[in-house]
């Protein structure tokens, strides 16, 4: 597996496990999320050797939902109820904004 694939799919399943929490009535939890989308960014800047700008940031954001959107639509109709009801961009944004350590637009 190369890296990009094992940075991504590490951020997928940690953000999976907060979403599905926050989705749930279980007590949702961050912290590995937080971290895996910190770790992502700042493998993802290392690759290119600079800061992403916003835009690539918005692109990777999108990218991103939509691979998760997709991987939860797989499992059932109820992961789909789940995506209707809760904005998976939002909580996937706050997750980044946290790395970014920078303020939600």
């Amino acid at each position: 597996m190369n890296s990009a694939v094992s940075h991504r799919l590490q951020l997928k399943r940690a953000f999976c496990r907060y979403y599905l929490q926050v989705c749930t009535a279980t007590i949702s939890d961050p912290t590995d999320a937080y971290s895996a989308c910190r770790e992502y960014l700042s493998w993802r800047e290392e690759a290119l050797g600079r800061p992403l700008t916003e835009v690539e940031h918005e692109r990777e954001m999108l990218q991103l939902v939509g691979e998760l959107e997709q991987d939860l639509m797989r499992r059932g109709v109820e992961y789909k109820v789940m995506l209707a009801e809760e904005s998976l961009y939002d909580r996937l944004q706050e997750c980044m904004v946290v790395a970014r350590k920078r303020e939600a637009v």
